[in-house]
């Protein structure tokens, strides 16, 4: 498997018709993955759902949205005939046979990622790209889309708990999980604000049909922000001026 990075992010194993998303405070937009234009392409919309919006479109389709930890570039995943990728321009930073994919970066230069392992897909980080690795979680549920918060002591990532995906946080100094999306519907492909005070994630509404919601990692209130027939999710909270020009 190829990976790429340094424009928006995603992960191989990706939600029915794709979906990715990240959100911010009062400059910032959320950018997702939809399949409302035909296949995944990237879209914005304000935190209050406002200014909807497409901000690349291409052939190939994109996935899970991540950001840099200069908060200056998306990094995105693109499926296309060759395998799923993750893109940053046209630059590849490393190429795995072993299948790892949804990497994040911490402030500290820090890679989490998933990778299959054992037979069951696990979290692990690394010092750097292709530097030492430990592994951070060994269970036999799928762990997947892991996101750090901004100050590096706690992961985000969605999980296979009661029947359904939730999203969970792994405080790194305890390692304790506490469950944030206690909703019904599968829940996928968190992504923090720059606070830390909130995560947005897709959620599924009903069979077939996602859209992006916003959790509060304090108080647990959820908030809705997309309400379409399409596949909205994989958000990302993005500031405004680091948002790509628009259209296809």
């Amino acid at each position: 498997m190829l990976l790429v990075v340094g424009g928006a992010a995603a992960l191989a194993q990706a939600p029915p018709a794709s979906s990715s998303a990240v959100a911010s405070s009062a400059a910032e937009w959320v950018v997702f993955v939809s399949s409302r234009s035909g296949d995944g392409d990237l879209y914005a919309v304000r935190p209050d759902g406002t200014g909807l919006r497409m901000v690349l479109g291409t052939e190939a389709a994109e996935g899970t949205v991540r950001y840099d930890p200069a908060r200056t570039r998306l990094v995105y995943h693109r499926f296309s005939d060759s395998g799923a990728m993750l893109m940053s321009g046209s630059r590849a930073l490393f190429e795995d046979p072993n299948g790892d994919v949804a990497p994040a970066w911490s402030t500290r230069g820090e890679v989490v990622y998933v990778a299959e392992r054992d037979g069951r897909a696990d979290l692990f980080v690394a010092d750097s790209l292709g530097g030492s690795v430990r592994r951070l979680t060994s269970d036999p549920e799928v762990e997947r889309y892991p996101a750090w918060s901004p100050d590096g002591s706690r992961i985000a990532f969605d999980t296979f708990r009661g029947g359904q995906t939730e999203i969970v946080v792994l405080d790194l100094e305890g390692m304790d999980v506490t469950d944030l999306t206690r909703r019904p519907g599968n829940d996928l492909v968190p992504n923090w604000s720059a606070d830390g005070g909130r995560i947005v994630f897709g959620a599924e509404v009903e069979p077939g049909n996602w859209d992006v919601w916003i959790v509060d990692t304090t108080t647990l209130a959820l908030t809705r922000l997309t309400s379409d027939p399409a596949a909205d999710g994989g958000p990302v909270f993005v500031p405004e001026a680091a948002l790509p020009p628009g259209g296809p």
